[in-house]
């Protein structure tokens, strides 16, 4: 998806990213052929939300990863979802900013808190050198296995043009449930943030948000679809509830 003045609404490697680990890296050089078949392919299945993006584009010449592993973190309920949406996402980047504060609370309502649909967040700050972003991701990991992931979610995304000073009421929040705990856990948790990062990086995620949906197995993702950037809503909810069918009928076959 590209903004009104044309731009990806994602943050791209370019943007955010350090010096590139070209274990990871994709050589487009030589994958050529292999972007613009993809290109088509993608032109044709997204012609009603405009052309791919470059991220689009670079995204499609990684394959799906198989599988997506999910934690008990990642239910927001006491009914286990036949659906997730796995996010990669960063508290620095304006466009998962965007989905956080638009499209994230109608998603949220429709979906994961009734428990229809499972939301895993994970962590991807581009550049190591950015404190204020792995901090963010640090008490965020925290907040969430003391159960308090979405108020501190919601309180870093409002105030993301000011990451730094936004981090002491988040570390306060985490604290409430955490208790003495919390201190030792953010310092542990850059480690976890790199391990999400390094994750991200190997299912080819090249700009965030990026997001993966699938039907959840045995605690893990069945990966079927990635989508790439701030879309719009609708885009979301038409991914979503076609997943749910098909859950739904591979229910009923399988009973």
């Amino acid at each position: 998806m590209s903004n009104d003045d044309g731009t990806d609404a994602v943050c791209a490697r370019s943007d955010h990213m350090p010096r590139p680990d070209w274990r990871h890296a994709v050589d487009l050089g030589s994958s050529l052929l292999t972007i613009a078949a993809a290109a088509t392919l993608l032109w044709r299945l997204t012609g009603p939300h405009g052309p791919p993006t470059n991220a689009d584009v670079a995204s499609a010449a990684v394959a799906l990863p198989d599988r997506i592993a999910l934690t008990t973190a990642d239910w927001s309920s006491t009914q286990t979802p036949k659906v997730a949406l796995v996010a990669y996402s960063d508290f620095r980047c304006k466009f998962c900013g965007d989905f956080a504060r638009t499209t994230l609370p109608s998603l949220r309502k429709t979906y994961f808190d009734s428990g229809r649909v499972a939301f895993a967040f994970r962590h991807m700050p581009w550049d190591d050198a950015d404190t204020d972003a792995m901090s963010a991701s640090s008490v965020a990991l925290c907040a969430a296995d003391y159960g308090r992931f979405w108020e501190v979610h919601d309180w870093l995304f409002a105030r993301s043009d000011e990451l730094g000073r936004a981090i002491g009421g988040a570390t306060s929040i985490a604290e409430s449930s955490g208790g003495q705990k919390t201190a030792q856990c953010i310092a542990d948790a850059p480690a976890r943030v790199r391990q999400h990062a390094s994750e991200g990086r190997r299912f080819g995620v090249l700009g965030t948000p990026t997001f993966f949906a699938g039907i959840v197995r045995d605690r893990t993702v069945e990966v079927r679809s990635r989508i790439v950037g701030a879309q719009p809503t609708d885009y979301f909810v038409s991914v979503l509830n076609d997943l749910i069918y098909v859950a739904d009928q591979e229910s009923r076959a399988t009973q």
